[in-house]
């Protein structure tokens, strides 16, 4: 069996199998509620990493290979701090709350990046990143005690990253990151009167598709805008099914007013 997630219970670690296999201790990697420095797990697979309620300093995390990470899992946050992961790939992702301060995931790979929970300041990036979802806010604590209710997103550097389908939500300043620089993406820095302008251009499209299609990505846009978000970055690829015209006429329609 493989593992689907871990909970601290007390002392009593409890972990949900999935699959139809048993998993070896050594193809596990459990980092709970314990401080952790000056280690290296590099070059390694592992069916499951799993680090949660510890402080990680300084540790190499380098060209793993793992089936299942769970990251930040438990009540209490986790802060990983000067750490490595370059040359890694994830498969399934699970962030929970966590603090990623002056990371390097320099060649990484992952799918499905959803940070709710998740701190991530001056980390560098490289590879590719798909599906990633940043919030500014946890949207499912949006004030509660204040504990978690806000993420601090700050000065991280994406230029040299892959992302696929990227969302920032809630108001994080991508002027304050480093974004990839790519004929595919476009940045929209004053993103809520960009839309409205495009917006106001598309309803008046005669080909009723084009317009229809226009209009459903306007919507998902405003979406992010509504959560706080001030500025986007946009995947073309996302649209690359697209009638090569239509994807001109749209993005052009930002083209005209992005910073980017």
């Amino acid at each position: 069996m493989t593992y689907d997630s871990v909970d601290k219970v007390g002392n009593e670690v409890r972990a949900r199998l999935v699959g139809r296999r048993m998993v070896a201790d050594s193809e596990r990697l459990l980092l709970g509620d314990q401080v952790v420095q000056d280690r290296s797990f590099a070059e390694h697979k592992w069916v499951q990493l799993a680090i949660w309620g510890s402080t990680v300093d300084r540790c190499s995390f380098d060209e793993q290979r793992v089936e299942a990470a769970q990251i930040g899992g438990g009540p209490n946050r986790t802060i990983i701090r000067d750490c490595t992961f370059n040359g890694s790939q994830w498969g399934s992702t699970s962030l929970g709350k966590v603090r990623f301060e002056r990371c390097s995931f320099l060649r990484f790979r992952a799918n499905a990046w959803l940070a709710r929970r998740v701190d991530l300041v001056q980390c560098t990036f490289s590879g590719q990143l798909r599906d990633a979802v940043f919030w500014a806010s946890d949207p499912q604590d949006p004030g509660g005690d204040g504990s978690f209710g806000k993420n601090e997103i700050a000065r991280n550097d994406f230029s040299a990253c892959d992302l696929v389908g990227p969302a920032f939500r809630g108001g994080i300043d991508l002027i304050d990151q480093r974004m990839p620089i790519a004929p595919h993406y476009l940045l929209v820095v004053d993103a809520r009167a960009a839309v409205a302008r495009a917006y106001a251009d598309v309803v008046t499209w005669k080909d009723l598709e084009w317009r229809r299609k226009a209009l459903n990505a306007l919507k998902t846009m405003r979406s992010d805008i509504d959560t706080g978000q001030l500025s986007l970055l946009l995947d073309k690829r996302l649209r690359a099914h697209w009638p090569i015209g239509l994807l001109n006429a749209f993005f052009g329609l930002f083209d005209r007013v992005s910073d980017s």
